[in-house]
């Protein structure tokens, strides 16, 4: 069985900020019940070593976080977060004590915090990767560097999401890493090509009702991936994704 590189299970679509940048989905907001999350970290088990604890939401705002983290440890994951930084100081003391946590990446572009304070108790009390993001850049060249053990910045440019409300298409032809090296679990256990379908626009099943094994091999799923493999896209939504720009580079 191939792996994913990555898999990202929304715990939560409600979030403490409401950034420029990031549109707010039209979904119900909820949190997902742990119970729910142990299920579906159960299915996904053989198929990533990585969780993406972000589609959309906050994830330190999840009021159950250690126990979604531990749930992580049993289960052998190494977890990824992605967090707007705002309950890090609050959160710093509890992340730094979990083995689960492999990485935090923190939004500068969401507040104009520095975290110096956060980032330093991090780094002294843990072997947790921090990465500063940046999506303000206004050009596609990646700017990244090591600012010190374990911490680094990256510097990029600000992309249009996906949005099927939008009239003109981005683009018919290009490819995505969706459905080859991730896949997406929002809140209800919608499944989802990537972490970029903010309505669940691309539904291609839920997890909680069937197996991921059936979802990945649907006839929906099978053509989206050819697509992406001949370089077009086979979606909608994929037409009008900002973001996949830079794979024609």
């Amino acid at each position: 069985m191939k792996k994913f590189k990555r898999i990202y299970i929304e715990i939560t679509n409600i979030c403490n900020l409401k950034c420029d940048f990031c549109p707010e989905t039209a979904r119900k907001k909820e949190n997902m019940s742990i119970n729910v999350f142990e299920k579906i970290i159960e299915k996904v088990n053989d198929y990533t070593d990585y969780i993406y604890l972000h589609v959309k939401g906050e994830p330190l705002l999840y009021p159950e976080l250690e126990q979604i983290l531990d749930i992580c440890s049993e289960y052998k994951k190494q977890v990824i977060i992605t967090t707007n930084g705002v309950l890090l100081n609050e959160k710093k003391e509890m992340l730094v004590t979990k083995p689960a946590v492999r990485q935090i990446n923190i939004s500068l572009h969401a507040t104009k915090k520095t975290f110096d304070n956060e980032i330093k108790y991090i780094n002294e009390n843990s072997n947790i990767i921090v990465q500063l993001r940046n999506w303000n850049m206004k050009n596609r060249v990646v700017h990244s560097a090591k600012l010190k053990n374990n911490v680094y910045a990256s510097y990029e440019e600000q992309f249009v999401w996906p949005d099927l409300k939008k009239e003109k298409i981005i683009s018919s032809i290009g490819t995505c890493y969706g459905l080859r090296s991730q896949i997406g679990i929002l809140v209800d256990g919608t499944v989802v090509p990537c972490c970029l379908d903010n309505n669940g626009d691309i539904n291609l099943g839920n997890i909680l009702n069937e197996d991921l094994k059936d979802i990945l091999e649907s006839k929906k799923a099978r053509e989206i991936k050819k697509g992406f493999l001949e370089g077009r896209f086979a979606e909608e939504l994929c037409k009008k994704c900002g973001y996949a720009n830079r794979y024609l580079e």
